[in-house]
């Protein structure tokens, strides 16, 4: 392994999920080169995520990737990112670099594992946690415990899921049957601190595949994810999974934005919405807040 001082992570894939599925990479960096400046080169909102983060130095929100280049002088960049011409723009640099973490994915692998995998391949660092953790101040922990207060084994929903094709229509159903934890608007870091909070109360997170469940994974809660167009082997947490519609043709898990549905959620095999989605019932749900494992859901 070199002894590198200043390191340049590049995540410019816009989701707050990519953010956090890179962050045990960036962890790792900080613990093998202890003496480096992490600078990470991202966007906001999840940019906020980081800025106590004790591993990462600096965080950056600049569009101008030569610039950034240029003012940090990294001599070891690692990228997500493959737009904008960025791994011309690193090769240009002369450091060294590993440009392309999407290369050759297993389509059963976790893509925060395959990123640690590849780093190992290069020498880079050794056996390490692929579990995001998301790091809060006291004060923002406390203030997330006043949020949720005493309630016990909590449920919260996330609603949304970024897109409309990996939304789950049954979120109404479910909340007439378990103690939903309704939580106001907030921060990133709040939300986090609230997560936080009902991890130490045994409750559960339920949500599709999304920035806000990726973020309460980190945060140590409990998770039920609700997997559609995406698959659980590559993007899954933890191991409350299910999967709608596992046997589904037109699901591509190593090409997603291909995929017929993706940019439209207009579904080839039902006229009302992803058929992947409603496959998962609120019985599959309830299953799993009650202790089950991973599962898959069919028509």
């Amino acid at each position: 392994m070199g002894d590198f001082r200043r390191i340049l992570v590049i995540e410019l894939l816009g989701g707050i999920g990519d953010l956090l599925m890179v962050l045990p990479a960036v962890h790792a960096l900080g613990r093998r080169y202890v003496g480096a400046r992490v600078t990470v080169l991202t966007e906001e909102p999840g940019a906020e995520l980081l800025r106590t983060d004790p591993w990462v130095a600096e965080v950056s929100t600049s569009t101008d990737v030569r610039g950034e280049l240029a003012r940090v002088d990294p001599d070891l960049v690692v990228s997500t990112s493959m737009h904008s011409g960025i791994p011309g723009l690193v090769a240009a640099h002369g450091c060294r670099a590993v440009t392309d973490l999407w290369r050759n994915p297993p389509a059963d692998q976790r893509i925060p594992v395959r990123y640690l995998e590849i780093l190992r391949a290069e020498g880079l660092i050794g056996e390490t946690d692929p579990t995001p953790r998301v790091h809060l101040t006291a004060d923002e922990l406390e203030r997330g415990r006043q949020v949720v207060g005493d309630v016990k084994r909590p449920v919260v929903l996330v609603r949304d899921s970024g897109m409309a094709v990996k939304r789950w229509p049954y979120f109404d159903e479910l909340a007439e049957v378990v103690p939903v934890l309704e939580l106001p608007a907030m921060s990133l870091r709040e939300l986090g601190a609230c997560f936080a909070a009902v991890a130490s109360v045994g409750g559960v997170v339920v949500g599709g595949d999304t920035g806000p469940v990726r973020l309460a994974e980190a945060m140590g809660a409990r998770v039920v994810g609700l997997f559609g167009p995406t698959t659980v082997e590559r993007y899954g947490y933890g191991d409350g999974n299910l999967q709608g519609l596992p046997e589904c043709p037109h699901r591509r898990p190593l090409a997603i934005t291909e995929q017929p549905c993706w940019w439209s959620a207009r579904c080839p095999l039902a006229e009302d919405g992803p058929a992947c989605m409603a496959a998962i019932s609120v019985r599959d749900v309830l299953g799993r807040l009650s202790g089950g494992g991973a599962g898959r859901a069919s028509v």
